[in-house]
């Protein structure tokens, strides 16, 4: 499936099947054969003066530096029963896997331009992509990504989003490369395929260059990658040690990795999610990753004026972050047109900065809100960025887990959830302002008439919230 401009775009060839291909060609040519024995395209037979060529009945895929100047080849096998399947060049003086990005001159121009380099696994994976204009796109040469890889692309660009397929090997690859992520300055994101998909399979499809680009965009953090991988682990474990056990060991393999230079929002992410997933207080997280590192855990600061978070929050307050938990986690396409004036249209009623009571709910609303009207959902890493308080940016952390658990969990749409979401939000925003109502009736009017009317509006009031309690005390307890 690869056209001719390809074909010479990318300087493809082929190896004859025979021992002297290489060799035979050579005689009598500019270049001296030590030349190609130093390059590693022929070998001397052990003991012996004979030479023989390295690549024989293979496709060959020329490496280049990012000059464009060859400094090795690739070769895939053509007769099936050939081992290995993929041949690299010996490393030489000119060639190190470890800093090579296969069509890297190629990308190049197309990587500055995104902002955004994509790495895939494979030569036709590369291939594949450019021809269906995709050209951002590199490839590591058998090797995970390393940091010189990270380095060379950081000077290019400002996020890279790892291709792996999603066969046990490529899950691995992906759990390795939070390293990179922790040791460099480039933004490291995670997109696995899959069905056993590559990105050559899925670009032969209809509409697949578009289907693969999706994929990317929506590529996640590598750290968040690998706290979603501890949550699979942790909820497949029934056994409390076990889960211990999984927990520990993922503090020991992010220390090792440089977590414990970490800071700011990448921290908060990683600790804010263990301490969702396992239900227990940042504190103690924080703790056990100060194990892992033999450190301390930090004192609490006593200058912080900050409250902490009430230990069971009030049936609006709880209906409050559902409802934000969802929006930070999808806020989705589909909501913006329902935005007017910094407000959520539902079917529900309006939801705006007004509806949240609590002082944290309300300053997160407060920037949520405004951008969903201007048609830009931000991430929350913006999010936390504009918040001043350490605890609202704490709270944005633990309901962006929350949201993703709810979605994951529920077989509605986004759309339904937040729908659903903001209806309990409004029935507790009704009764919150029907008990109102009966406070002020139960304090005393002096007037009959008064008094009459008084009560006819709280009937009515709870008419219209009956149940909105006990809804909701179900929906917390499940």
């Amino acid at each position: 499936g690869v056209d001719e401009a390809m074909v010479e775009r990318f300087g493809l060839g082929a190896a004859p099947e025979r021992w002297d291909g290489l060799l035979r060609s050579t005689a009598g040519g500019n270049l001296p054969r030590e030349v190609y024995l130093a390059a590693g395209l022929l070998r001397r037979k052990e003991g012996r003066d004979t030479l023989y060529d390295f690549f024989r009945n293979r496709l060959l895929f020329p490496i280049m530096d990012e000059t464009g100047r060859p400094i090795a080849f690739g070769g895939r096998r053509i007769a099936r029963d050939d081992e290995p399947k993929y041949l690299n060049s010996t490393e030489s003086e000119l060639f190190h896997k470890s800093s090579t990005l296969y069509a890297l001159h190629l990308a190049r121009p197309a990587i500055v331009r995104q902002g955004l380099a994509i790495v895939v696994e494979g030569y036709t994976d590369v291939i594949a992509c450019h021809q269906a204009g995709i050209e951002h796109v590199v490839a590591t040469l058998g090797t995970a990504l390393t940091l010189e890889h990270a380095r060379t692309l950081g000077r290019l660009c400002s996020t890279v989003v790892l291709v792996f397929d999603g066969d046990t090997p490529g899950l691995a690859a992906a759990e390795r490369a939070v390293e990179i992520f922790l040791a460099s300055t480039v933004d490291v994101r995670i997109c696995v395929l899959g069905g056993g998909d590559d990105p050559a399979d899925i670009i032969r499809r209809p509409d697949g260059a578009a289907h693969l680009e999706g994929l990317v965009a929506s590529a996640i953090d590598s750290l968040q990658y690998k706290v979603d991988r501890l949550r699979s682990r942790v909820e497949n474990e029934p056994g409390i040690s076990g889960r211990q056990r999984l927990v520990d060991r993922f503090a020991e393999e992010l220390d090792r990795a440089g977590f414990g230079a970490v800071e700011g929002v990448r921290r908060s992410l990683v600790i804010t999610g263990v301490a969702n997933l396992l239900d227990v207080k940042k504190n103690d997280i924080e703790a056990l990753f100060a194990q892992a590192s033999g450190t301390a855990p930090p004192p609490p600061d006593p200058s912080s004026n900050t409250p902490p978070p009430p230990s069971a929050p009030t049936a609006r307050q709880q209906a409050e972050r559902e409802y934000l938990a969802l929006l930070l986690y999808d806020p989705g396409s589909h909501l913006v047109p329902a935005v007017r004036d910094g407000r959520v249209s539902t079917p529900a009623g309006l939801v705006e900065e007004a509806t949240f009571a609590d002082p944290s709910c309300r300053r997160i609303a407060a920037v949520i809100l405004p951008h969903l009207a201007a048609g830009h959902p931000c991430t929350v890493q913006e999010i936390q960025g504009t918040l001043e308080e350490e605890a609202d940016r704490e709270l944005v952390g633990a309901l962006w887990f929350d949201g993703e658990r709810r979605c994951d969990q529920s077989q509605d749409n986004p759309a339904a959830e937040l729908t659903t979401a903001a209806q309990t939000l409004r029935r507790c925003l009704d009764q919150a302002q029907a008990e109102a109502a009966s406070r002020e009736f139960r304090e005393g009017v002096d007037d009959p008439d008064t008094r009459r009317k008084k009560a006819r509006e709280v009937v009515e009031s709870r008419k219209t919230t009956g149940g909105a309690s006990s809804a909701i005390t179900r929906r917390r307890r499940t």
